[in-house]
């Protein structure tokens, strides 16, 4: 008994009807950020997030409009482990939640091009009681700059990889999660694009994106905050080539994990980066 009252004194907050909670929206570069305003005398203890190797967030759908086409996705992902997050909110107080909706709307097969959207979000909880939040913003995704920028970042730039959906291509993407420009190698033109610093591995094999050439150009690109360069290549006709010892590749269910290697780099950002990607070959 005496470890229960422990444990009741340690949880005295107050279940939130929904007046006393407040959400706003705003956006910066890619990141949408959820303001929390507890406005009522008594704290509120309620999920904020869920952890299982990512972040999620289940009580959350998001709508992204522009040029009125609309794209809806929820910010969940199967999982078999988790743990739930909890915040308190002192009577007054606001906490801020920041969600980079690129990652999310890349997997969701709706990469967002450069442009302005409107987002409108929901948050649609059942504790510390029932209640369903919304708030309307909207974000300016920047476009990535090709040209000859340089630099010497070593963080914040995150690796996107997935199959176009129905087709033997798979799209790369260098986002900037960070505050501050980054310039990158992002690819390298001689003819058809190639891609040196990246390398697939499938089915027990690496592809390589470069081969014999007699002209090439390379291409950096430099990102602002919320910017991703994005890249298609044919993995099927690259794993044919000469290069990669004419593999073919079975069409099957199989798992991919793409690398960007730049670790050799000096002029732009330098690191290494890899992103697993389901591939289902037509």
């Amino acid at each position: 008994m005496r470890a229960l009252l422990v444990l009741v004194a340690m949880t005295t907050t107050t279940a939130a009807a929904a007046p006393d909670l407040a959400l706003s929206a705003t956006g910066q570069g890619s990141t949408l950020v959820l303001s929390f305003e507890n406005k009522s005398t008594h704290a509120i203890h309620m999920p904020i997030r869920v952890r299982a190797g990512e972040t999620m967030w289940d009580w959350l759908t998001v709508t992204l409009t522009k040029d009125k086409t609309a794209h809806t996705f929820h910010l969940i992902h199967s999982r078999e482990k988790s743990v739930m997050e909890y915040v308190d909110i002192a009577p007054g107080a606001t906490i801020r939640e920041s969600i980079d909706l690129a990652s999310w709307a890349f997997s969701d097969d709706a990469p967002l091009a450069p442009g302005t959207y409107t987002v409108d979000a929901t948050w649609d909880m059942t504790e510390p009681s029932k209640a369903k939040l919304t708030a309307t913003t909207t974000l300016t995704i920047p476009a990535p700059v090709e040209g000859n920028c340089t630099g010497t970042g070593t963080t914040d730039l995150a690796l996107f990889a997935r199959q176009v959906p129905s087709t033997t291509q798979i799209e790369i993407g260098l986002h900037n999660t960070g505050t501050a420009k980054l310039c990158v190698a992002s690819r390298v033109r001689a003819g058809d694009d190639h891609d040196d610093w990246l390398t697939v591995e499938v089915d027990g094999k690496t592809i390589h994106f470069d081969d014999t050439r007699t002209k090439a150009i390379r291409v950096n690109a430099e990102l602002a905050p919320g910017a991703t360069a994005y890249l298609r290549l044919d993995l099927v006709a690259w794993a044919a080539r000469k290069r990669n010892n004419a593999v073919a590749l079975p069409h099957k269910a199989l798992w991919a994990t793409a690398t960007y290697d730049a670790t050799g780099e000096t002029d732009v950002w330098r690191g290494r980066l890899a992103a697993g990607f389901p591939l289902v070959l037509p």
